[in-house]
């Protein structure tokens, strides 16, 4: 009597683990990447979203800033006493309108800023000291040479104004004392307030 031979069918279950290896790969390679490049789409916009909004924030602090410091030196008739308290308050206001308009266009001035603001604060601190002139002659010089330097940079059409920023700071003399010079000193406040409204239009 012959036999009778039985093939035995070849195993499913590697066939099986085959197709789930194959299937994981597939997802690694297409869908996980899809995911990050979408997670990190996301995170694009929403960091341009949020720099939008904190530039539109900043540009209205800028504007008030740079408002207030104009409408100080437009209203007051800049009568300066022995305290000096309205030469340090013009400086103070100045200061931060720079530091404004510098922070809007991106340019660094904060170095130069920081040291006229300590010159700005010297005047108040001994009234009957001689030397106030030339802490607010230091103090307007960097200040100027930082709106020059600004203009140049930033705002090529304002050199005329720049310029005579620059050359009030420069009229404002050392060896005399800042009250005998009050003209001197308002007139190169006025001529900042005329640039900074300018750079901020």
């Amino acid at each position: 009597m012959a036999e009778i031979k039985i093939e035995k069918k070849a195993p499913i279950w590697p066939w099986i683990v085959g197709l789930l290896i194959l299937a994981l790969a597939v997802y690694f390679l297409f869908f996980k990447d899809t995911a990050v490049v979408t997670d990190g789409t996301t995170a694009t916009n929403d960091t341009i979203v949020d720099q939008t909004e904190m530039q539109n924030n900043r540009d209205d602090t800028n504007l008030m800033g740079v408002a207030a410091f104009v409408a100080f030196v437009k209203n007051d008739d800049g009568n300066m006493t022995l305290d000096h308290e309205y030469s340090n308050e013009a400086l103070n206001k100045l200061i931060s309108a720079t530091e404004e308009v510098s922070a809007k266009t991106d340019f660094d001035s904060k170095m130069d800023l920081d040291k006229a603001r300590e010159h700005a604060d010297a005047i108040t601190k001994n009234p009957e000291a001689t030397d106030h002139a030339d802490h607010i002659k230091m103090a307007t010089d960097m200040i100027s040479t930082v709106l020059q330097n600004l203009q140049k940079a930033k705002f090529p059409n304002l050199q005329a104004e720049a310029d005579k920023a620059k050359m009030a700071s420069q009229a404002i003399n050392v060896k005399e004392l800042a009250l005998n010079q009050k003209e001197k000193i308002k007139a190169f406040f006025d001529d900042a307030a005329d640039l900074l409204d300018k750079m901020n239009r």
